[in-house]
């Protein structure tokens, strides 16, 4: 009867070592699997802060292009003043020199 117990309890101490053994290999590969993870999760982080950089860099090429185009039409606007004062003044001149004659 002893022995009887003694291999049932050697038994159970081998189907224990086979779960251990499982169980290590499983906890190995969740190891590594968690390591990938965080270089993903890393790599994301960096993605993420260069995506916000580049935003941020968009926005001001927006604010700089909209006082372009600002500027650019004020400057047709005087433009276009400044060919109307010429072609009253040339207007003028040329009245006040017929009046003359």
């Amino acid at each position: 009867m002893r022995n009887d117990q003694l291999q049932h309890w050697n038994v159970e101490v081998d189907r224990y070592k086979a779960l251990i053994d499982s169980l290590q290999a499983d906890r190995a590969l969740v190891v590594r699997r968690e390591k990938d993870l965080n270089v993903k999760v890393e790599s994301a982080d960096a993605i993420r802060n260069s995506i916000d950089k580049t935003d941020s860099r968009i926005e001001e090429l927006e604010l700089q292009l909209q006082k372009c185009i600002i500027e650019k039409n004020d400057f047709e606007i005087n433009m276009e003043e400044a060919v109307q004062d010429a072609r009253e003044n040339y207007i003028s001149l040329k009245l006040f020199g017929s009046c003359k004659n």
